[in-house]
């Protein structure tokens, strides 16, 4: 199993989640995305590399390809309107050898501190209280038709 385990990181070289934001207007932008590296010993970016090993890293904005980066904010656009998201999303992948692997779409990603969408949110250079305000905003205008 250690093999098979060992095949598959070589293959992958990052896993990246991209957010995505409704703006006022109805537009929507990428955020800058964030290269994870997970702490070596797991088997990827699951529960004990996110939150109980010290050696996972969470960059922001990702040191990678720039064509990479641009495909996936890309595909992350794509995604939250395909699905008709609203507000703000963060779509997840991995990068392999072939390119971009979509994972999956977090319609209500997390905010708390340890969270990936508030570091998104400060590289793109968006204070938290006006995402929350725009968010809020966003919210009233819908409810009123």
């Amino acid at each position: 199993m250690r093999d098979v385990i060992d095949a598959v990181a070589v293959r992958v070289q990052w896993h990246h989640a991209v957010g995505v934001l409704e703006q006022a207007d109805g537009s929507v932008i990428a955020l800058p995305p964030i290269e994870i590296i997970p702490a070596e010993g797991g088997l990827g970016f699951d529960y004990r590399a996110k939150y109980l090993a010290k050696a996972t890293q969470e960059i922001c904005p990702g040191r990678f390809a720039p064509e990479i980066s641009s495909k996936i904010m890309d595909m992350a656009v794509r995604a939250h309107l395909a699905l008709s998201c609203g507000g703000y999303s963060r779509t997840d992948f991995i990068v392999s050898d072939n390119g971009p692997v979509y994972l999956e779409t977090n319609t209500l990603p997390g905010l708390t501190k340890a969270s990936l969408y508030p570091k998104e949110l400060k590289a793109q250079g968006i204070d938290f209280v006006d995402f929350l305000k725009g968010q809020i905003a966003i919210a009233e205008r819908r409810a009123r038709g």
